[in-house]
């Protein structure tokens, strides 16, 4: 496995806990050397993710839904799926890696 999709919430949840398993979920993807893809977002949970890959020293790219990178101004990402090794949902309580 060379990379691994992670979706999560655009808001950092109501319990500290939540944005700390986020921090802790995407180190783990950097230190085992996996690419980060997730849903391009610099906030909440899935910004946390993010940054915590990054700052572990991971790859990361982001993702954004063409209705939202139209809404937004952003350029929407095509072919993001190709070479993606797995792709995971993280709900808040609903395990990790």
């Amino acid at each position: 496995m060379r990379s691994v999709c992670v979706f999560c919430g655009s808001n950092p949840g109501n319990d500290p806990v939540y944005a700390a398993g986020a921090r802790a979920m995407g180190a783990e993807i950097a230190r085992r050397g996996l690419t980060l893809v997730y849903g391009g977002g610099a906030v909440g949970l899935m910004g946390i993710v993010a940054n915590a890959a990054m700052e572990a020293g991971g790859e990361v790219h982001g993702v954004i839904p063409q209705a939202l990178a139209r809404r937004a101004a952003h350029r929407p990402a095509r072919g993001w799926a190709r070479g993606l090794d797995a792709a995971g949902l993280c709900r808040p309580g609903a395990g990790g890696l």
